[in-house]
Formats: structure tokens, C-alpha cells, sequence
């Protein structure tokens, strides 16, 4: 078998004593260590390379680590982020976690006090990021189409099959109402105040299901969907959300259609007394 790849970690440290010091004790432990002093070197290895963790100090000759580490995690850098730091301060801590750092380490630190979080720290992101591209997979096998709202009624999530259907994907989240997959409010009012009517429902009751709506896929063809949800709660912020699923009943809405014309004309057939 392969021998697999060290992995890789991002040291960010302007003291040249300090640096090598650290650099040194990481590379012994196994791991391939890249090490810059400034936060523009920082910026571009983390736009081109994929590294298991940073070290980061919080001052640095080109600015302070705080906005650069805000600034990674506001571009959705999820890559794990221990703060190197003189400042032991509680509020020094709880301003750099509040940013975004998965740990904390106040110089002067001993070597193995620095190995054991490191270890931990890459530990834990990789067991995150095993639970996440596990409930994504598990997410996108479903075979009906998923999303779920925030307690706006902002869409913030779907699967593979929502996106199949409607022809709007994660790219585009979130997708705040009124949906993009709406009928034209211009150009068909009737099915536009239908849907509308419908999301009030979805936003009102605590469940339910919204039967034959109309929806238009994007590239303008004309879809019926039965949407089926429930309002919850995300068990990580407690914030309320509500999860739902579409399924295209397009086919059957046609069928109902087809059969209410041939009764109907049926009907009048019965009752016609000339050719």
C-alpha cells in the first residue's frame, strides 16, 4: 500500500526563534510543516495549497491575526485554527474564539503541550469532516428533493434531486423568498398568488403538506410539485427551521386533467340530441 501523505500544517509566526523552534518540533513528530511570517504569504499558501490546521500568532509585522482569522472564516475556510499568543487576557481568549479558533495556546508553551493540541485539534476536524460528507451523501441519496428554510423562509439547504428538479443548486444559496422558482408574478398572477398562498402555509403551520403546487423549473418549463414539511429546531443553535421535501406530481397533475376534460365532455355528449 501507498505510505500515506504527511499532513500538512501552516505555521504563521513572525519570531524567527520561535518559528523554527515550533517548525522543528512538528516536522519530528511527523508532520509536513509550511512556515511564513507574514499574513499576505499566509493568505496566498491558504488559497492555493489544503492544509490540515494553522498555527497563527495574533501579531504580525503586516497586521493583527483576528480580522485575517474572521476574514478566512467569512470566506467559509473551515480549515482549523490554533491561536499562538502572548496575550492570556480572558477577553484576548474569548475575542479569538468568538472569531473563529478551534483552540488557544499562550506563549511560553511546552513542546508536548503544543504536539497534544495539535493532535487533537486535526483529530477533531477530521471527525467533523468524516460526520458531514457522511450526512451529505445520506442527504443526496434521498430519492425525493430536500430543503430546509431558516426562520425566514430563506432556503439554506437542498440535496442533489432538489436541484435535478428545479434546476437551482447550492451555488446559489441561500435562495431568500420570493423563490426564484416561482411563477412570474408579470406573466402568470394566478399561479404566482397560488404559491404564495402556499408559503404562507408552510411559514403558519407547524406541519403539513402543499398539494399540486406550481413551480417553474430554470429554464422556464412549467413543473406541479406536493411539497411535505415540519418546523423544527437546529439542535446546534436552536435557531427554528423548517424541512421539508418536493415531489413532482407533474405527471398526475396532467392526468387529472386529461380525465376532468374526457368527463366533461362525456357529459356533454350524453346530453348533446344532434350530430
Amino acid at each position: 500500500r501507498a505510505k500515506e501523505k504527511p499532513m500538512r500544517i501552516l505555521l504563521i509566526e513572525d519570531d524567527t526563534i520561535l518559528g523554527a523552534a515550533v517548525r522543528d518540533q512538528i516536522a519530528a513528530d511527523g508532520y509536513s510543516v509550511d512556515w511564513v511570517t507574514r499574513l499576505d504569504a499566509a493568505d496566498d499558501a491558504l488559497s492555493t495549497a489544503v492544509y490540515d490546521l494553522v498555527l497563527l500568532d495574533l501579531m504580525l509585522p503586516d497586521g493583527r491575526g483576528i480580522p485575517f482569522l474572521k476574514m478566512l472564516r467569512g470566506r467559509g475556510d473551515v480549515t482549523p485554527v490554533i491561536i499562538l499568543t502572548a496575550l492570556d487576557q480572558v477577553s484576548d481568549r474569548i475575542e479569538g474564539l468568538n472569531a473563529g479558533a478551534d483552540d488557544y495556546l499562550v506563549k511560553p508553551f511546552a513542546a508536548t503541550e503544543l504536539l497534544a493540541r495539535v493532535r487533537t485539534n486535526i483529530v477533531l476536524a477530521r471527525m467533523r469532516d468524516h460526520h458531514a460528507r457522511w450526512r451529505t451523501a445520506l442527504i443526496d441519496s434521498l430519492q425525493e428533493a430536500l430543503f430546509v428554510c431558516d426562520e425566514t423562509g430563506a432556503v439554506t439547504e437542498i440535496n442533489t434531486t432538489f436541484a435535478d428538479m428545479l434546476g437551482y443548486d447550492s451555488a446559489g444559496l441561500p435562495y431568500p423568498p420570493a423563490y426564484p422558482w416561482w411563477p412570474s408574478a408579470e406573466s402568470d398572477p394566478a399561479a404566482h398568488r397560488e404559491v404564495a398562498d402556499a408559503f404562507a402555509d408552510l411559514m403558519d403551520k407547524s406541519h403539513g403538506t402543499l398539494s399540486a403546487v406550481p413551480v417553474t423549473h430554470r429554464d422556464g418549463h412549467r413543473l406541479w410539485v406536493t411539497a411535505t414539511f415540519t418546523h423544527a429546531e437546529d439542535p446546534d443553535t436552536g435557531r427554528k427551521v423548517i424541512v421539508g421535501t418536493l415531489r413532482d406530481v407533474t405527471a398526475e397533475h396532467y392526468v387529472v386533467l386529461r380525465e376532468t376534460a374526457l368527463a366533461a365532455l362525456n357529459e356533454k355528449l350524453a346530453q348533446a340530441a344532434t350530430l
